[in-house]
């Protein structure tokens, strides 16, 4: 018994090969409107957002450190500076 190999034309890989043009095509088609979509979202986000951020304030915490194990003598002006 003998296997016999398929035949494949040159019009179904011309047909193969269109179709999978068309369906790359529609799934980059697909993606740019939903990347529009988002970004649209993300703006009216930013919008409805941005008086939140506004009120908000900001906290620092901010070290001065004047003595370090390889100095001679303490730093004097870093105490200072952290306050400013």
């Amino acid at each position: 018994m003998t296997a016999r190999q398929p035949r494949v034309s040159r019009q179904s890989i011309v047909i193969a090969a269109a179709l999978t043009g068309v369906l790359s095509l529609a799934i980059g088609a697909h993606a740019a409107l939903n990347r529009g979509v988002l970004d649209a979202g993300k703006a009216i986000a930013t919008e409805n957002n941005g008086n939140a951020v506004k009120k908000t304030s900001r906290i620092a915490l901010v070290i001065g450190n004047g003595h370090y194990p390889d100095a001679d003598a303490p730093l004097n002006q870093s105490i200072n500076d952290a306050r400013d």
